[in-house]
């Protein structure tokens, strides 16, 4: 069986993909959209802690912790390429 090599993508390839897409005005909506998200799950923490229902609280923590996460991830990734 032979193995074919893997597709090695090049990180000034990456690194340029990666500039178009934050550069584009569906990245500003994608940001907006992700806060707009942010902000009600942060509405609906608030809410399940006052109805003491605190696992679904826990639950919208941790999808709230996510959101950030996601642009954090880009933004290592992008500093990791420009080394």
């Amino acid at each position: 069986m032979i193995n074919e090599p893997e597709d090695i993508i090049s990180p000034l390839l990456e690194l340029d993909a990666w500039k178009d897409i934050i550069q584009s005005p569906g990245w500003k909506y994608f940001k907006g959209l992700l806060g707009e998200h942010k902000k009600t799950l942060e509405w609906q923490v608030l809410m399940a802690v006052s109805n003491r229902k605190f696992d679904e609280a826990a639950d919208y923590s941790s999808r709230l912790s996510e959101c950030g996460k996601i642009l954090q991830l880009v933004d290592s990734r992008l500093d990791e390429l420009r080394k």
